[in-house]
């Protein structure tokens, strides 16, 4: 008896990506939100404190129907690396010391595996209703007051299109090759949301 071969959205359950949702095919609808990232270690003791009793307090009546979520991406250094050569050939003996060790840090992290920043999202879902308007409007606010919630605490928080999600599909399943921003969007990317279409 052959092996049935699994498609690929029978595999990751997605049924299309479209109009800056996911649809999934046990009846799921997904919206995205990503949140920018914030230094804390520049902050205060109590700014921290803050700032962390303020987005608790975000949440409190909050629970359900959400992730949050954080993937690691890999960056590339080469062209920092090269900026950094640029600088330390045109630059006198002191700043060359600060650039020189700057070089050997960005080396570092580049041989050892450390090259990597995490970027950080809000998975929100919604049963779909018999309207899908009345879902992918639910969904609109819920990722508004996510957006609203980070943003008065002065962190970036942006909701993905349709493009994004996809790229953050290929990011969840392949980080090391899938780089999330400034891509081109004619590239390995436009065949994604075929996934979903039988």
């Amino acid at each position: 008896m052959a092996k049935k071969i699994e498609s690929s959205n029978e595999f990751t359950e997605v049924e299309d990506i479209k109009n800056d949702f996911l649809y999934t095919t046990y009846g799921y609808v997904l919206c995205y939100v990503s949140i920018g990232i914030m230094n804390i270690n520049l902050l205060s003791d109590e700014e921290r404190a803050t700032l962390n009793r303020s987005l608790t307090a975000s949440y409190k009546e909050d629970k359900k129907d959400f992730m949050y979520c954080c993937f690691p991406r890999e960056v590339n250094l080469d062209k920092y690396k090269e900026h950094l050569s640029e600088l330390y050939r045109d630059s006198d003996i002191g700043r060359r010391h600060i650039l020189a060790e700057a070089i050997l840090d960005a080396n570092e992290k580049s041989t050892n595996g450390e090259n990597f920043e995490h970027q950080h999202f809000i998975k929100i879902w919604r049963k779909k209703d018999r309207d899908i308007r009345d879902t992918e409007r639910s969904l609109n606010d819920r990722a508004m007051d996510f957006i609203d919630r980070y943003q008065s605490i002065n962190i970036a928080a942006t909701r993905l299109d349709t493009v994004e999600i996809i790229k953050l599909c290929n990011l969840f399943g392949n980080s090391s090759i899938a780089p999330f921003m400034n891509i081109d969007q004619n590239t390995i990317y436009t065949a994604i949301p075929k996934v979903g279409r039988r």
